[in-house]
């Protein structure tokens, strides 16, 4: 589910002509992964950001909540 959701963020991209998406919200996080990117229910940010490019992309995230995304929140292999 994943993929066809990174696969669509990248023909979106390519379709409008844009460089890439710089994806911080934990609603948009959320969706793209299919797990729960907050910690916070007081900001809209979640912990980690989505670089998107239309052919490859890149999950920042600290130390401390990599591990767990990975486990728990469907991230695994970022």
């Amino acid at each position: 589910m994943m993929v066809d959701r990174m696969a669509r963020l990248q023909a979106l991209i390519r379709r409008e002509g844009w460089t890439g998406l710089w994806i911080t919200q934990e609603a948009t996080l959320a969706w793209v992964f299919g797990g729960r990117f907050h910690v916070n229910w007081a900001t809209e940010t979640g912990i980690a950001a989505l670089a998107v490019t239309p052919n490859e992309s890149v999950l920042y995230v600290d130390n401390i909540e990599a591990e767990r995304l990975s486990i728990e929140e469907g991230a695994e292999g970022w």
